[in-house]
């Protein structure tokens, strides 16, 4: 799929600080998609970001979705290599949900 497996688990290197934001697990994350071509490139953008040589991301944007679990909304391909990597969290930003 081109997933990294080798991503150290230091969440301060690849996202940027936001209000609000939270650490969930990674079980709890339901991903909507899994493009080939995506995840291998959140996995470049991942490596250089904890190089220091390309800039974080936002905080992955979940919403509440069944009992305790979160659908992804934005950030898919780099939940997947989060998974790949072992990583036991990921920080995510809930979404509020419009009327």
């Amino acid at each position: 799929m081109g997933a990294s497996g080798e991503l150290p688990y230091e969440i301060d290197k690849y996202f940027v600080p936001t209000a609000g934001a939270e650490l969930l697990p990674v079980a709890s994350l339901v991903t909507t998609r899994a493009r080939p071509k995506g995840v291998a490139n959140a996995a470049l953008l991942m490596q250089a970001a904890y190089k220091g040589r390309h800039p974080r991301r936002a905080p992955i944007a979940v919403r509440p979705f069944g009992d305790g679990d979160f659908l992804v909304q934005d950030g898919n391909s780099t939940v997947l290599n989060a998974i790949a990597s072992g990583w036991p969290r990921i920080l995510c930003l809930r979404q509020v949900e419009s009327a």
